[in-house]
C-alpha cells in the first residue's frame, strides 16, 4: 500500500527570528483547537485530531504506532487526513475509512457537531499562532509564533512511501537526515525538540496527561 507520509522536524528559535535569503508568507494566523475525550484518550495514543480555522478537521497519526500501542515511535513522521469544513458527501467514504481505524463513530446525521457530540469530543489545547510559510530546496518551512510559548521553526517533507517495502524505514530515515543536513545549512540558532506543541502547552497546563503520552520531552521521557 503507497502511502503519503509527512515527515517534519521542529526546532525551537534561540533569540530573535532570523532573516532568510528566500522570501516567506505573509503573517498568517492559524488556530488549532485539539479535541478529545474527557481524558485525552486520543492524545495518549499518539492520535491528534483538530480544528484548523473552522474550515477544516485534520487527523495526525502514525499507522504502525496506533496500531500498536508498545512500538517505539518518534514524532517526526505521521500519516495525515484533512477534511473541508462544513463536511460534504464527497470526503465522507474517506472520513468513514479513518473512523473505521480510529474507531470513532461514524455520524448517521453528516455534520461536524454530530460527530463530536457521538464521539462525545471536546476542546482539549488551543495553539493559537502566528504562522509564516517559505519554501526552499524541496522543503516546506513554516515559522510559528506562539504567545506564551515561544518561537519555532518547522521544516516539512512529504514523501510517498510503499508500507510493504523493505525499503520502507530507508526512505523515511533518509528523508529525516536530509531534513537536519538542510537545516544545519541554514546556520540559524536552533534547538531541536521531539515533541509537539500540544505537548508543550500540556507540560504546563495539565503535567499529569502530559505524561501520559506517547511523545515526551527527552528528560521526562521514563527510563
Amino acid at each position: 500500500m503507497t502511502r503519503t507520509i509527512e515527515v517534519e522536524s521542529r526546532y525551537r528559535i534561540m533569540g530573535d527570528i532570523p532573516k532568510f535569503s528566500f522570501p516567506f508568507s505573509d503573517e498568517r494566523r492559524i488556530v488549532d483547537t485539539y479535541l478529545d475525550t474527557k481524558d485525552g484518550s486520543f492524545y495518549q495514543q499518539g492520535v491528534f485530531i483538530r480544528n484548523r480555522n473552522n474550515l477544516k478537521l485534520d487527523f495526525k497519526f502514525n499507522l504502525e504506532s496506533f496500531l500498536d500501542q508498545n512500538l517505539k515511535s518518534d514524532h517526526s513522521h505521521c500519516d495525515e487526513y484533512s477534511f473541508d469544513m462544513p463536511f460534504n458527501k464527497a470526503s465522507a467514504k474517506d472520513l468513514k475509512q479513518v473512523c473505521s481505524i480510529l474507531k470513532l463513530k461514524f455520524p448517521a446525521k453528516f455534520t461536524y457537531k454530530e460527530f463530536l457530540k457521538i464521539n462525545s469530543l471536546s476542546p482539549l489545547v488551543v495553539v493559537d499562532k502566528k504562522r509564516y510559510i517559505a519554501e526552499d530546496s524541496g522543503f516546506e518551512l513554516s515559522i510559528d509564533v506562539i504567545k506564551d510559548v515561544g518561537n519555532f521553526i518547522e521544516i516539512e517533507k512529504l514523501v510517498k512511501v510503499d508500507t510493504h517495502s523493505d525499503k520502507y524505514q530507508q526512505v523515511l530515515d533518509q528523508t529525516k537526515q536530509s531534513i537536519q543536513k538542510y537545516v544545519k545549512s541554514l546556520g540559524i540558532k536552533a534547538e531541536r525538540f521531539e515533541t509537539g506543541y500540544v505537548e508543550l502547552i500540556l507540560q504546563n497546563t495539565n503535567f499529569e496527561l502530559y505524561m501520559k503520552g506517547k511523545y515526551l520531552l527527552n528528560k521526562d521521557k521514563k527510563a
